[in-house]
């Protein structure tokens, strides 16, 4: 009975203590709301009696101001009043900037707040990066007062960084998050409206690309399927992926700077001699862009017929770094069973081998419609050197025969010689394939797609896809 009392009393203070510490525990919503109130309001200013906004960062400096004439169709408006539109601009750029982007920012000034004050009076700045920082943003109200934000090195454990105020050497610190969110560049802010923005991607039917001192590759759409029919004699599937790629390089183009033909000469940036030139045309007009080689990061580039000289990030001119094996499509026979009427195949070896598809409309000799005919009630008839022949088995070579891929590109000149095998497909699109041995490597043909004799093909699929029609 001793015992069990024991154990009551001790359940009892148990509770007690739990009891006791749910009720002096701060809630989750207390705990946010005390650190929210012992973060430090740092700047304490009216974003909207802000007149200038200062970014001071290495060597890319550059400042926002703030429209003072405000207007609204072409009527000035009181700047006062509820109307008025806060209008920004960049100091030195005739380009429009991004608003939003820098309402976003106002929104982070307005509300900064620092994690924790490190040190009021910091004698050593250097062990907090803010001896000699240079980056640092100067904000400058209607009253022509500023408020400077300088930033230092980030703090050696967390995620904050060392920031100070001006003159002051009260040091504090500010998550990262944070400063990155406020910084800008001129890159980011800037809003330049290009020629090629008026591209109209579905209407493009012209494409090429001629990189400094080689052949120009010229690629063009019909229909639905793009061809790259230079330098090749005739024109042969493109891979329609690389390209759009291409193309969305040129209709989604950026620029970092822009400067007018007096500020910058074409000489001067090397657009007299250019790495790339790009030329895309679409139903409305023919844009010809030049793009000069790398220079600091930068590639100048220039829209013929306009007077600007724009720059972008050198890294766009990987896109155009291409031959015109790479714009080819290596599936040649990748192409909807639907959309093929005939195959005709040669070989040396197997003879002649006639395939023909036609749709099964199920018409009596009236025109009036009627069950499908042939030995299958599928929707075309398949036909073998006029041998009627079930889908299963067209669909089983038809599958075969798109594994047929080219896998390299031929480097030399190849004697000539009768070819092995040919294949003729008819439809919707056509191809003409005509296979050589390959003295070089017996597991090879040396393939002739339309008439240009420079490409290879394994042959063991070849061979299994023939094989089947013996």
């Amino acid at each position: 009975m001793k015992k069990q009392l024991i154990t009551i009393i001790s359940l009892v203070v148990v509770l007690a203590l739990v009891g006791a510490a749910y009720f002096f525990m701060p809630s989750k919503e207390d705990k946010d709301k005390n650190s929210s109130e012992d973060k430090i309001n740092l700047l304490n200013i009216d974003t909207n009696k802000l007149s200038k906004i200062q970014y001071i960062n290495g060597e890319e400096n550059f400042t926002l101001i703030k429209n003072k004439e405000v207007k609204e169709n072409d009527e000035e408006v009181n700047e006062k009043s509820e109307e008025a539109k806060v209008l920004w601009s960049a100091e030195g750029s005739k380009e429009s900037v991004k608003q939003e982007m820098i309402n976003e920012r106002l929104n982070i000034f307005g509300t900064l707040k620092a994690e924790q004050k490190v040190t009021e009076n910091a004698e050593d700045l250097k062990q907090y990066g803010l001896d000699n920082s240079s980056k640092k943003i100067i904000l400058t109200l209607e009253d022509n007062s500023t408020k400077e934000l300088i930033i230092g090195d980030k703090v050696p454990t967390g995620y904050d960084v060392y920031c100070k105020l001006g003159d002051s050497n009260t040091i504090y610190t500010v998550n990262e998050t944070t400063i990155d969110q406020l910084y800008l560049s001129l890159e980011d802010v800037i809003q330049i409206k290009l020629p090629t923005a008026d591209i109209v991607w579905d209407s493009v039917r012209n494409i090429s690309v001629t990189p400094k001192g080689e052949e120009e590759i010229a690629l063009n759409k019909s229909d639905d399927k793009w061809y790259v029919v230079s330098p090749y004699s005739k024109r042969i599937f493109a891979n329609n992926s690389k390209v759009e790629s291409i193309l969305s390089t040129v209709t989604s183009l950026s620029a970092k700077e822009s400067f007018d033909t007096t500020g910058k000469s074409s000489s001067e940036v090397g657009l007299d001699n250019p790495a790339y030139i790009i030329l895309v045309t679409d139903s409305n007009k023919e844009y010809k862009i030049k793009f000069s080689e790398d220079k600091d990061g930068k590639s100048y580039f220039n829209v013929e017929g306009t007077d600007n000289i724009y720059a972008t990030s050198s890294s766009i001119l990987a896109s155009y770094k291409i031959n015109a094996y790479d714009m080819v499509d290596v599936n040649l026979f990748a192409i909807n069973d639907t959309d093929v009427s005939k195959i005709i195949i040669n070989s040396s070896e197997y003879g002649n081998k006639n395939w023909t598809i036609e749709e099964n409309k199920g018409e009596n000799k009236d025109g009036v419609e009627a069950e499908l005919k042939g030995n299958n009630s599928s929707k075309y008839i398949y036909k073998l050197n006029d041998e009627e022949k079930d889908e299963v088995y067209f669909k089983t070579f038809y599958d075969l025969l798109k594994k047929l891929s080219i896998k390299g590109e031929l480097k030399e000149n190849v004697a000539d010689s009768e070819p092995v095998i040919t294949i003729d497909l008819q439809g919707k699109y056509k191809v003409d394939a005509k296979l050589y041995n390959y003295d070089k490597d017996k597991d090879f043909y040396v393939l002739e797609l339309n008439g240009n004799k420079n490409f290879l093909m394994e042959k063991k699929f070849v061979d299994e896809a023939i094989k089947m029609l013996k």
